[in-house]
């Protein structure tokens, strides 16, 4: 199935498109299809926002959603114990 999107183009990139389909004796349509396929995963990967960092949740919420939590305690003798609740 194919979709017909119509798309006004700049003339400057409109010679450019003509000259690249010569060049490689493509249609201009060969020459768009393509530029999408080898350019739209890269632009949608710049364009796409941001991921959200995850929310930072306090050691009691942690606890009471089963999370767990770990601890690192120095005593006074210097050797490091790990605690886990």
């Amino acid at each position: 199935m194919r979709t017909v999107i119509p798309v006004l183009v700049p003339e400057d990139q409109a010679d450019l498109l003509r000259e690249t389909a010569r060049e490689l004796d493509l249609s201009q349509q060969d020459v768009i299809r393509q530029t999408l396929k080898l350019y739209l995963p890269e632009f949608r990967e710049r364009m796409s926002p941001r991921p959200k960092l995850p929310k930072r949740i306090s050691g009691w919420d942690a606890l009471k959603g089963g999370r767990g939590i770990e601890l690192d305690i120095k005593p006074i003798s210097g050797r490091v114990k790990k605690i886990v609740l």
